[in-house]
């Protein structure tokens, strides 16, 4: 899959529903995806989501869909 933004080609498999993509840049290997669970629960309560399109569709391409 190639990204939009960057015109570089992301490489990603799923394995027992965890996603993994490479990172070609800094370790070279296969990691998680990381999501952003480490604030605190004020900020999520307090979180209005993505308000542009755009910005759905980068998560998507991100996160994956919520199967």
């Amino acid at each position: 899959m190639q990204d939009k933004e960057t015109k570089k080609e992301i490489i990603w498999f799923n394995f027992q529903k965890t996603k993994y993509v490479y990172d070609s840049e800094e370790k070279k290997q296969f990691q998680q995806v990381e999501f952003p669970v480490h604030e605190l629960f004020e900020h999520y309560h307090n979180c209005r989501g993505y308000l542009e399109e755009s910005a759905v569709d980068r998560a998507r391409r991100k996160f994956g869909l919520n199967e």
